[in-house]
């Protein structure tokens, strides 16, 4: 015990602490630091524990630790040799560390003892018992690591899905853009398509209406021809009359004999003229018969050109009109799939973040044992263990 152990004070101390249900241990204040004290509650618990802590110290007995030192307890004694060194220059209030023993853990905090001049007694150290609480707190982080694992893989599994879909949508939007070119090219080809039936449309106009000319002036040569017949027939007339009136002049000629010889050839001459009268009017009107039917079926084919003409006007307006509703549905489904085509590159964008942020949460380490479940092991000291 150190020098002044034998105190008034200190022996007021002892039998206070006989009588606190913590565990409190005393050690002098010589470099091997020896127990010279173990309350009630100390003895009891290292006796509870004295299997389990024997195993864990390789060999030493707890229910020998009374002087002997403390350190033999200790992984690192010049550590704590240096910790007691500081709290009794007074650089150091206390010392606090969590303390493993095997299966049995122990919350430990030093203080020094000073007498009333201010001179150092001893080190009182005061456990805890925190076993329950540590294999709580352990059960509470392998339920949160477990939790956090649980996580991690359905956001693993979420990343790979939006990853999926990432894809999908980058397919998406580049067939959109390949979609969107076509729509171009055939709106373009569609206002060619315009342009020659526009041009198409215009020339059946024309052909139209010269079919409507031609009509019109054939009709006039039907006109025409009828009347050249009416005159074939005046001119067979008269030539019939001539005729009929060179024979009865033939036949006074005959009468008169021989002084109207004379009259009688020239009355057979003008016979014979006005017989090939009748024979070319004949023949000028079976020319002119020829020609007004040639003219009538190239009035009825013309008449039918002209309503085919007259329909393929109209067929050509229909195709234009057809046309121009065609070019105006490309343009607006080439702005629509230009629409489409932004639209997926947002969405690519905002999945390729999202990909990135579930990724970056599944690989963060966790941050909740900083919080309240290890609060009571916050201020453990990595050297202060047992030798295990």
């Amino acid at each position: 015990m150190a020098r002044t152990s034998n105190s008034l004070d200190l022996q007021l101390t002892i039998k206070l602490l006989d009588k606190v249900d913590s565990i409190v241990m005393l050690c002098d204040t010589t470099p091997e630091n020896k127990i010279n004290y173990m309350n009630h509650a100390a003895r009891q618990t290292l006796s509870t524990y004295r299997n389990r802590l024997n195993s864990a110290l390789n060999g030493a007995d707890v229910a020998n630790a009374m002087g002997r030192s403390i350190h033999q307890f200790h992984r690192n004694p010049e550590h704590i040799r240096s910790v007691f060194a500081a709290i009794a220059d007074k650089t150091l209030e206390s010392h606090a560390a969590l303390i493993p023993l095997g299966d049995v853990h122990f919350q430990t905090k030093v203080y020094p003892i000073w007498d009333s001049k201010g001179a150092l007694q001893c080190f009182m150290a005061c456990w805890s018992d925190a076993t329950a609480e540590f294999e709580l707190d352990q059960a509470r982080r392998q339920k949160d690591f477990q939790r956090e694992n649980l996580l991690a893989e359905r956001v693993s599994a979420i990343a790979a899905a939006v990853e999926e879909m990432t894809a999908s949508i980058a397919e998406v939007a580049r067939s959109s853009r390949e979609a969107s070119l076509t729509s171009n090219e055939v709106s373009h080809s569609a206002s060619l398509g315009r342009d020659i039936v526009q041009l198409v449309g215009s020339t059946m106009k024309e052909i139209a209406a010269k079919i409507r000319g031609a009509a019109s002036i054939v009709g006039t040569l039907d006109v025409r021809s009828q009347e050249i017949g009416a005159i074939v027939s005046a001119i067979q007339g008269i030539a019939d009359q001539t005729n009929l009136l060179a024979l009865n002049a033939a036949i006074e000629a005959a009468r008169a004999g021989s002084a109207g010889r004379g009259f009688g050839v020239v009355a057979d001459e003008v016979r014979q003229l006005a017989s090939r009268a009748r024979e070319a009017a004949s023949e000028i009107a079976s020319k002119v018969d020829e020609i007004r039917d040639g003219t009538q079926s190239a009035v009825e084919a013309i008449e039918a050109s002209r309503a085919k003409a007259e329909d393929g006007e109209d067929k050509a307006q229909q195709a234009d009109d057809a046309i121009d509703s065609i070019a105006h549905n490309i343009e607006l489904v080439r702005d629509m799939i230009a629409q489409i085509a932004t639209a997926t590159d947002e969405q690519s964008s905002a999945a390729k973040e999202i990909t990135f942020t579930l990724n970056s949460i599944s690989e963060s380490p966790s941050h909740g044992h900083d919080n309240e479940t290890f609060t009571r092991f916050r201020n453990t000291d990595n050297d202060y263990y047992s030798r295990l």
